[in-house]
């Protein structure tokens, strides 16, 4: 179970070599706002440090990894992670 403003690390797998890929998680807040965070890669994983102010808003977000290079755009599959509020 994850809280609103808890920090975690986000680590999404895209069974693909990123090797040479810049990293990016991409998201949807349960409100419907899109964006992206800067990731880290490693191998076929895109990672993120999910600072507490990152996530204000609680419910279901979906994620997605996403890397890019000069040439090629690469896509993992769409999860989701439910952010619940404290007391």
């Amino acid at each position: 179970m994850v809280f609103k403003g808890q920090t975690i690390t986000l680590a999404l797998d895209t069974d693909v070599d990123l090797t040479g890929f810049d990293g990016f998680i991409k998201y949807e807040k349960p409100n419907g706002v899109t964006g992206q965070w800067e990731g880290t890669v490693t191998g076929d994983t895109v990672s993120y440090e999910i600072q507490e102010e990152d996530i204000d808003v609680a419910g279901v977000w979906k994620v997605q990894a996403k890397a890019t290079d000069a040439t090629d755009t690469k896509f993992g599959k769409v999860q989701v992670v439910e952010f619940r509020s404290h007391l």
